[in-house]
Protein backbone atom coordinates (compact mmCIF):
# COMPACT_ATOMS: atom_id res chain seq x y z
CA UNK A 1 0.00 0.00 0.00
CA UNK A 2 1.10 3.42 -0.89
CA UNK A 3 0.60 6.41 0.81
CA UNK A 4 -0.04 8.57 -1.84
CA UNK A 5 -0.01 12.30 -0.28
CA UNK A 6 3.43 10.84 1.44
CA UNK A 7 4.99 9.83 -2.02
CA UNK A 8 4.06 13.27 -3.24
CA UNK A 9 5.14 15.29 -0.25
CA UNK A 10 9.24 13.38 -0.84
CA UNK A 11 9.33 14.40 -4.51
CA UNK A 12 12.67 15.45 -5.31
CA UNK A 13 13.01 17.04 -8.11
CA UNK A 14 15.91 16.75 -10.65
CA UNK A 15 18.01 19.05 -12.63
CA UNK A 16 16.33 20.23 -15.87
CA UNK A 17 19.17 19.55 -18.34
CA UNK A 18 20.34 21.83 -21.21
CA UNK A 19 18.20 21.64 -24.27
CA UNK A 20 20.76 19.90 -27.05
CA UNK A 21 19.73 21.59 -30.55
CA UNK A 22 22.74 19.67 -32.19
CA UNK A 23 21.25 16.27 -31.48
CA UNK A 24 17.99 17.39 -33.14
CA UNK A 25 18.70 18.01 -36.51
CA UNK A 26 17.51 14.74 -38.72
CA UNK A 27 13.98 15.86 -40.44
CA UNK A 28 11.22 14.58 -39.25
CA UNK A 29 8.58 13.65 -42.20
CA UNK A 30 5.54 15.89 -40.93
CA UNK A 31 3.59 13.39 -42.79
CA UNK A 32 4.82 10.60 -40.87
CA UNK A 33 4.15 12.44 -37.32
CA UNK A 34 0.51 12.72 -38.98
CA UNK A 35 -0.07 9.26 -39.69
CA UNK A 36 1.06 8.46 -36.18
CA UNK A 37 -0.79 10.56 -34.16
CA UNK A 38 -3.88 9.40 -37.14
CA UNK A 39 -2.97 5.73 -36.20
CA UNK A 40 -3.12 6.52 -32.49
CA UNK A 41 -5.82 8.35 -31.94
CA UNK A 42 -7.62 5.04 -33.73
CA UNK A 43 -6.47 3.00 -31.62
CA UNK A 44 -7.64 4.85 -28.52
CA UNK A 45 -10.95 4.85 -30.16
CA UNK A 46 -11.44 1.82 -31.64
CA UNK A 47 -9.74 -0.67 -28.48
CA UNK A 48 -10.03 1.88 -25.38
CA UNK A 49 -13.38 3.51 -25.71
CA UNK A 50 -15.77 3.54 -22.69
CA UNK A 51 -16.91 -0.13 -23.17
CA UNK A 52 -13.68 -2.41 -22.55
CA UNK A 53 -12.75 -5.75 -22.69
CA UNK A 54 -8.96 -7.27 -21.71
CA UNK A 55 -8.73 -8.13 -25.25
CA UNK A 56 -9.26 -5.09 -26.70
CA UNK A 57 -7.21 -3.08 -24.07
CA UNK A 58 -4.31 -5.56 -24.59
CA UNK A 59 -4.07 -4.77 -28.21
CA UNK A 60 -4.31 -1.20 -27.56
CA UNK A 61 -1.24 -1.54 -25.59
CA UNK A 62 0.52 -3.43 -28.31
CA UNK A 63 -0.14 -1.56 -30.81
CA UNK A 64 0.38 2.07 -28.76
CA UNK A 65 3.39 0.53 -27.40
CA UNK A 66 4.66 0.52 -31.28
CA UNK A 67 3.79 3.92 -32.29
CA UNK A 68 5.24 5.43 -28.97
CA UNK A 69 8.40 3.57 -29.62
CA UNK A 70 8.91 5.27 -33.14
CA UNK A 71 8.00 8.54 -31.65
CA UNK A 72 10.97 8.23 -29.22
CA UNK A 73 12.82 7.21 -32.34
CA UNK A 74 12.00 10.67 -33.75
CA UNK A 75 12.45 12.97 -31.04
CA UNK A 76 15.87 11.13 -29.96
CA UNK A 77 17.10 12.91 -33.04
CA UNK A 78 14.72 14.66 -35.44
CA UNK A 79 13.97 18.25 -35.56
CA UNK A 80 11.45 18.62 -32.92
CA UNK A 81 8.33 20.30 -33.80
CA UNK A 82 4.43 21.02 -31.86
CA UNK A 83 3.38 17.83 -33.83
CA UNK A 84 5.90 15.76 -32.59
CA UNK A 85 6.04 16.52 -29.87
CA UNK A 86 2.21 16.46 -28.93
CA UNK A 87 2.44 12.66 -30.74
CA UNK A 88 5.09 11.81 -28.03
CA UNK A 89 3.08 13.21 -25.04
CA UNK A 90 -0.38 11.56 -26.77
CA UNK A 91 1.23 7.78 -26.98
CA UNK A 92 2.47 8.58 -23.35
CA UNK A 93 -0.53 9.56 -22.16
CA UNK A 94 -2.60 6.64 -23.79
CA UNK A 95 -0.26 4.47 -22.29
CA UNK A 96 -0.44 5.19 -19.34
CA UNK A 97 -4.97 4.92 -19.73
CA UNK A 98 -4.25 1.40 -21.19
CA UNK A 99 -2.42 0.25 -17.74
CA UNK A 100 -4.75 1.76 -16.25
CA UNK A 101 -7.71 0.05 -17.32
CA UNK A 102 -5.96 -3.00 -17.15
CA UNK A 103 -5.35 -2.22 -13.53
CA UNK A 104 -9.21 -2.40 -12.69
CA UNK A 105 -10.78 -5.64 -12.78
CA UNK A 106 -13.94 -3.72 -12.28
CA UNK A 107 -17.23 -1.84 -14.14
CA UNK A 108 -16.96 1.90 -12.68
CA UNK A 109 -18.73 5.06 -13.76
CA UNK A 110 -18.41 5.51 -17.62
CA UNK A 111 -15.65 2.38 -17.82
CA UNK A 112 -16.76 -1.15 -18.91
CA UNK A 113 -14.97 -3.93 -19.12
CA UNK A 114 -17.31 -6.72 -20.38
CA UNK A 115 -14.69 -8.89 -18.87
CA UNK A 116 -15.57 -7.64 -14.93
CA UNK A 117 -19.35 -5.63 -15.81
CA UNK A 118 -19.44 -5.33 -11.99
CA UNK A 119 -18.10 -3.17 -9.73
CA UNK A 120 -16.34 -4.22 -6.94
CA UNK A 121 -15.96 -2.42 -3.77
CA UNK A 122 -13.53 -5.08 -1.78
CA UNK A 123 -11.32 -5.50 -4.49
CA UNK A 124 -11.22 -1.66 -6.80
CA UNK A 125 -12.35 1.10 -4.46
CA UNK A 126 -8.98 2.74 -4.38
CA UNK A 127 -7.52 5.25 -6.71
CA UNK A 128 -5.18 4.37 -9.60
CA UNK A 129 -1.47 5.71 -9.37
CA UNK A 130 1.20 5.82 -12.35
CA UNK A 131 4.81 6.17 -10.99
CA UNK A 132 7.45 6.55 -13.44
CA UNK A 133 9.39 2.91 -12.17
CA UNK A 134 13.39 2.62 -12.26
CA UNK A 135 13.43 1.81 -16.12
CA UNK A 136 11.42 5.38 -16.59
CA UNK A 137 8.50 3.32 -18.20
CA UNK A 138 5.36 4.19 -16.09
CA UNK A 139 4.17 1.28 -13.89
CA UNK A 140 0.66 1.45 -12.02
CA UNK A 141 0.75 1.26 -8.01
CA UNK A 142 -2.48 1.68 -5.95
CA UNK A 143 -3.41 3.13 -2.96
CA UNK A 144 -6.30 2.80 -0.71
CA UNK A 145 -8.73 4.38 0.75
Amino acid sequence: MIDVEERIDNIEYSEVEEYPIERHVKPVSAELVAKLTEQLRMTMWKYVGIVRTNERLEKARVLVTGIKQQAEELFAEGKLSPALLELRNMALTSEIIILSAQSRKESRGLNYNLDYPNMDDACCKHDTVVIKNAAGEPEVVSSDG
